[in-house]
């Protein structure tokens, strides 16, 4: 038996002349005010959240603690989530959520209605959720104090001095190996741009067949049918 077999290869790419390339990359810097930036992330982080004793009615920058049920009005799947904290007045929140969050009482069920946009989550872009929710709880939220003894409490430092040198320490390494992957990557690219070589055609076709596939298995983890997606 004879056969004949015709099939494509990857290309031979010739090295260019890489001597003398040049590239402009950004070296590692690290300021003061990424050091103070980074400590108040960790004074973020640290942060608690304790009752308001006051009996009163939510407002404007409280931290609320709701039993929240939602579903779209115009049918499709909703859910549920058990103790969900929320930040009033936060720029994260939606607008109507915000303003339907103030005025509750300890206990009270209010019905608020969402108009999501376009930007929304892909479940509710374009629609008008109507969520439930129930006060369960009201909270203050209280950082610590930017201080030796907040820098105590992490456990690895005398004072705050010691924490901010040790904080512009993990940022320089940082800034170093970004400074460097940036470098690579800069040098990479000046080199494909002097080469001169054919891309298959299968080759092309195999990479687009695992991005389609790829987004295709990111939408239906989302819930959305991918061949309804457009």
């Amino acid at each position: 038996m004879t056969f004949k077999a015709v099939f494509e290869t990857l290309p031979l790419i010739e090295l260019p002349e890489w001597r003398g390339l040049r590239v402009s990359a950004k070296g590692p810097s690290v300021t003061d005010e990424d050091v103070e930036k980074e400590i108040d992330r960790l004074l973020e982080e640290a942060a608690r959240y304790d009752p308001v004793e006051e009996a009163r009615p939510t407002k404007d920058g409280d931290f609320v603690l709701l039993d929240l049920y939602w579903r779209p009005l115009e049918g499709g799947k909703g859910g549920h989530d058990e103790n969900a904290l929320i930040e009033i007045g936060n720029a994260g929140n939606h607008p109507d959520m915000n303003k339907g969050l103030e005025g509750l009482s300890l206990g009270e069920t209010r019905e608020i209605d969402v108009a999501w946009g376009p930007d929304a989550a892909p479940k509710i872009a374009n629609k008008t959720v109507r969520y439930t929710v129930t006060l369960k709880g009201l909270k203050k939220k209280v950082v610590p104090a930017k201080d030796d003894e907040f820098a105590k409490d992490l456990g690895e430092f005398d004072s705050l001095a010691g924490l901010r040198d040790n904080v512009r320490q993990q940022l320089q390494a940082a800034e170093e190996r970004r400074a460097d992957r940036d470098t690579k990557g800069a040098l990479v690219e000046a080199l494909v741009a002097k080469a001169d070589f054919e891309v298959p055609e299968a080759l092309v076709g195999r990479h687009m067949t695992a991005r389609t596939e790829s987004l295709a298995r990111g939408l239906a983890y989302q819930g959305i049918d991918p061949r309804k997606s457009g």
